[in-house]
């Protein structure tokens, strides 16, 4: 009889639902408007989820989780429309919106976590951490009465419980190297900076790129700009250049005249709400410094806010001209964003930095900068993630972000990769494209889809952005060993260990005699490859180590100056053995 009486109460609110969905109503906070052409569909489906849990919550064996089941349902529905489409628990949206902030409150540690320790690499300058008298080789014991080291806790849950509420109090318990007994600290956490633009530099001359050139570079113009720690209270062969295409005549080397060429850099790590205050006043440096021709690094940027992007596109195109549009099913998510002010470096050489993990917003700078002839693109074909999610906050305080549209530049290449329902292909594509190698022909990315630029050159679709100028992965710069290393923190637990042992002689050597003369002997590569077995690597094959170590020394070499002198002499160095930078600079 009960189960009767369900049923009906059941088709009683069908019916209602039906009514409700066929007219369109507000519940709550949310407006429920299906598509007007399957308005029953929806509503069946939706009873028929309903019913289900409301039996399995009833009825099943044992207790359930109904929250915990229903994020499942809802992870594996959204995953079955695209690998964009997402729903975000309301626990998690400030830690999801946190990567679109240009600040956040903690206490300002950069840090490196190895073997389930903590290890202080740097202070932010200004911060409490600073302030405090917080260094580099202080190890993380305890955080208020809960253990930090040993407690198997992951970056992110480091990260995690550094940050906190502005104005809040934590108690650190440090163990520092040469002292016996570990040392409190009370901190007070404030609101700290978190760039997503670089600090202005200038590079060296190509004929200057050698160790005498980054000599002269560390020397100059680094040291006077220093930049912030990346990442604070988280952990955040150079082969054949292939041509593409001819490079646009606009980013062509301009006539020699009385004065050499002055090449500014910028890098731009994500489009965060200040990334355009930021990148502005990063370009009146690069004024300032005297540069006449621009490097713009989106290597590594997976994107943000999309106008954001669009502002700095409209820094480097003259006119009216557009940056991109948007085609969804529905007309309300058809858009075209359009330059309209006068930029500040509209006819200066720029030339622009890409990878595979440049994603979402920055392959619409790029590609905006590309059709328009406006830059010369240089690296790897990027993501292709070009799907415009719509944020709907949900009742319960989690956040939708479902798919509306798709991103499409000026040329008419739709940004974005193909897939499918299997999202696991989807993220295996960049590995399998890396393993296949990309090849400068048309045929390494879809034969056919070809498109042209405001000057006529040829440009391909197909997913992502195909550089001008394609420069292939160095397997040996980079290898699977190497990026093991890393992530396990084995690689800047090494750099520690190093910087220990040489405090005394780094301290008697300024930044240009450290690119000129310091090295990383064998026996230091040794320790690294025993960190590595210690973090569960396995065992590093002799053969494989040997044609690593060039790739392995430099990246301890910058992991060592980072401790020694800080960021900006870090960056100098690693920008001075970068392959895409050397060929950006031809």
């Amino acid at each position: 009889m009960a189960r009767g009486r369900g049923a009906r109460q059941l088709a009683a609110l069908a019916v209602a639902l039906l009514l409700m969905l066929g007219l369109g109503v507000t519940v709550g906070a949310s407006f429920y408007r299906p598509a007007t052409d399957h308005p029953e569909a929806t509503a069946r489906a939706y009873l028929r989820y309903r019913e289900i849990l409301t039996y399995v919550d009833r009825d099943y064996v044992d207790s359930v989780d109904a929250e915990g089941l229903t994020d499942y349902a809802l992870a594996q529905m959204l995953g079955r429309l695209d690998p964009h489409s997402v729903y975000i628990p309301a626990r998690e949206r400030a830690q999801a919106d946190a990567f679109l902030l240009s600040s956040f409150d903690g206490v300002g540690l950069e840090y490196n976590v190895f073997r389930d320790t903590a290890t202080v690499l740097a202070a932010l300058p200004g911060g409490p951490a600073e302030a405090a008298g917080l260094r580099p080789g202080d190890q993380l014991l305890r955080l208020d009465d809960a253990p930090l080291a040993g407690a198997g806790l992951s970056a992110r849950q480091f990260s995690q419980r550094l940050r906190g509420a502005r104005g809040s109090h934590l108690r650190l318990l440090v163990a520092r190297p040469g002292l016996a007994a570990p040392l409190p600290f009370d901190l007070v956490r404030a609101a700290l900076p978190d760039p997503s633009v670089e600090p202005a530099l200038l590079l060296p001359a190509p004929d200057e790129a050698s160790e005498a050139g980054t000599a002269s570079s560390l020397a100059n113009s680094s040291l006077s700009h220093p930049a912030a720690s990346s990442g604070p209270d988280g952990n955040p062969g150079s082969g054949s250049v292939a041509p593409v295409v001819a490079a646009p005549a606009s980013v062509a080397p301009a006539a020699a005249d009385a004065r050499p060429a002055r090449t500014g850099y910028l890098r731009v790590s994500r489009f965060a709400a200040g990334t355009y205050d930021e990148f502005k006043v990063q370009l009146a440096e690069i004024r300032r410094l005297g540069a006449t021709r621009l490097v713009l690094d989106l290597r590594d940027n997976p994107g943000g806010y999309l106008d954001r992007a669009t502002r700095v596109a409209d820094e480097f195109i003259a006119g009216a001209r557009q940056l991109v549009h948007t085609v969804g099913r529905d007309e309300q998510y058809a858009s075209q964003t359009y330059a309209h002010a006068a930029g500040d470096w509209e006819q200066e050489p720029l030339v622009v930095l890409v990878d595979e993990n440049s994603a979402s917003a920055a392959e619409v700078l790029a590609g905006a900068l590309q059709d328009h002839d406006r830059a010369l693109l240089v690296g790897r074909r990027t993501f292709g993630k070009g799907l415009v999610q719509q944020p709907i906050r949900l009742q319960d305080g989690g956040e939708l972000r479902l798919t509306v549209a798709r991103y499409y530049t000026p040329s008419g290449r739709c940004i974005q990769k193909p897939y499918g329902p299997d999202r696991a292909s989807y993220d295996r594509e960049l590995s399998e494209r890396d393993a296949r190698g990309e090849r400068p022909q048309a045929d390494s990315t879809r034969p056919g889809e070809r498109f042209r630029t405001d000057h006529g050159r040829v440009v391909y679709g197909g997913g992502g952005i195909v550089p001008d100028v394609l420069v292939p992965h160095d397997s040996l710069r980079r290898t699977a060993y190497h990026a093991h290393l890393d992530q396990a923190g084995a690689l800047q637990a090494c750099a520690l260990r190093i910087f220990r042992r040489h405090r005394a002689e780094l301290t008697a050597l300024r930044p240009a005699q450290y690119a000129a003369e310091f090295q990383v002997s064998d026996a230091e590569l040794d320790d690294l490859a025993r960190l590595g077995t210690l973090a569960g690597l396995p065992p590093a094959d002799p053969a494989a180590l040997r044609r690593a170590a060039p790739a392995l020394r430099a990246s301890l070499r910058v992991g060592v100056a980072r401790l020694a002198y800080g960021p900006a002499v870090a960056r100098a160095l690693r920008l001075a053995d970068d392959p895409e930078l050397r060929q950006a600079m031809r």
